[in-house]
């Protein structure tokens, strides 16, 4: 987790790479390659196949990428085919280095994983287009037009925690029961928040020009 979580890069080959991946991958060279040499040397006719998932998906790309530009690396196996493919690969080596490795190491992406997606140059990119788009006024804006559905507003469990909440200087509940009653409604007006601002349900237009 936290060789994954080290977002620092390395200069590398021209271009950078995830140094903690790198170094990761580095020490396999140095620990293992040769040991899984004399693995293959035992069965000529077999392959290199290295597999895995995030962290390990990343070192297995670099560790790929090692063995096909590393002087030393490649020395050791010389002769040798081999792949990689990972799923849910990080990012870990800039664009160009990436697409100059496309025929040896294959990321598998499942639909909108952000795992993939998650670089430096991303989160700043990202930042940049929130701040740009206002989104915390859009967002403000927008919530003073939700409203609690029918559905929920019209419950008895509702009616009774919020006259409850709202009239506790009259009625003294204890603490803990007054804790869990608004948390109760906070949790079910993010809910409903979150579905608005999904577009899964839309605001009582009718309720709200009744109160008008």
């Amino acid at each position: 987790m936290l060789t994954d979580a080290c977002a620092s890069c390395s200069p590398y080959c021209g271009g950078y790479a995830h140094w903690g991946m790198l170094q990761a991958a580095q020490w396999f060279v140095k620990h293992e390659v040769q040991r899984v040499r004399g693995f293959l040397d035992e069965h000529p006719s077999y392959e290199l196949l290295l597999v895995g998932h995030s962290l390990g998906a990343g070192t297995a790309a670099m560790l790929a990428h090692l063995l096909r530009n590393d002087s030393q690396a490649s020395q050791l196996m010389s002769g040798v085919s081999f792949q990689a493919v990972g799923v849910a690969t990080p990012a870990v080596l800039t664009e160009e280095l990436a697409e100059n490795c496309s025929d040896y190491i294959t990321s598998v992406v499942l639909m909108h994983d952000m795992v993939p997606r998650f670089s430096i140059k991303n989160v700043f990119d990202l930042k940049e287009e929130m701040d740009a788009t206002k989104w915390g006024d859009i967002l403000v804006s927008t919530a003073k037009d939700w409203m609690v559905p029918d559905v929920i507003e019209r419950s008895e469990t509702y009616k009774r925690l919020s006259r409850n909440v709202s009239q506790n200087t009259k009625r003294q509940w204890s603490s803990v029961t007054q804790m869990l009653a608004q948390g109760w409604l906070n949790i079910t007006a993010g809910v409903i928040s979150i579905l608005h601002f999904s577009g899964l349900i839309h605001p009582n237009t009718a309720l709200q020009q009744q109160q008008q």
